[in-house]
Formats: structure tokens, sequence, C-alpha cells
């Protein structure tokens, strides 16, 4: 979790508002609200996310956050078969992802860097799993 919070924060103060790759998140974005099954909407969030990546447009970062998609997925993917309201819990990242994008497309990098590091830390929050290890250990 800390890795790709690190990767994606340091996207984020490093975006360029007019990169082609945040029409590609927008795009992704309009698609979210209609994946209600959970590993239909966790591959859009992962490609969305990955969009946002590439916005800093820097080779090495994007290919760390490539070599970790796997994880990513299964995490999330188990994060996911945690909750018990998955509902709510969409709705509450489609959300987060519109405010991140916005501060992304505005430039704004120190808001799209913080709303990215929320975004990440709520979502492993809610499912119980702490990077100390209490029930899960993060894997990156």
């Amino acid at each position: 979790m800390e890795t790709r919070k690190l990767l994606e924060t340091w996207s984020a103060t490093h975006s360029r508002p007019d990169s082609p790759a945040l029409e590609d998140a927008a795009n992704i974005l309009q698609r979210m609200p209609f994946e209600i099954e959970p590993q239909a909407y966790l591959d859009l969030d992962a490609k969305f996310h990955r969009a946002l990546v590439k916005a800093a447009d820097n080779v090495v970062v994007d290919a760390l956050m490539s070599s970790l998609h796997d994880s990513i997925r299964g995490y999330t993917t188990l994060c996911a078969s945690m909750t018990d309201d998955w509902e709510d819990v969409r709705i509450r990242l489609q959300k987060e992802h519109e405010l991140i994008l916005d501060a992304f497309l505005r430039g704004q990098h120190g808001s799209a860097a913080n709303l990215v590091a929320e975004h990440i830390d709520n979502y492993y929050n809610h499912a119980r799993i702490s990077e100390r290890g209490n029930e899960l250990r993060s894997p990156y």
C-alpha cells in the first residue's frame, strides 16, 4: 500500500493538466458508475489510477506502477470481498475519483496528492486491513 501511495502521490505532484492521459481517466470515470459488480468496477478503477500515473509522463514511475498491477488488483479485490457494503463503498470511491480527477485537471498538485493518499488509505482502512499486519500485510 505504501509503495502504491508513494508512486501515485508523486505522479499527482508532477502531473500535467493538459496530459492526454487525463482525458483517458475522464472517459474511464464516466464508465465506472455503470459497473456495479466489484471486479468489473475494480478493473476500471485500476485503469483510472494507471491513467493518473501516466499524466506525470515518467516512464520509470509508470513501469513501477505497471509491475505492481497484479499485486494491487489482488489486494483491491480482497478488500472488496471483506466489505459488506460494497454499494456504499463504490459510490464513495466514485465521488473520490471525481474530486481527484478535478484536482489533476486544475493543476492543483498538492490537493491532488492529498486526495489520492486519502483515497488509498480510506479504501484499505474500510476493509480493516492494516499496513502493520493486524489482519493482513500489504505485499507492496
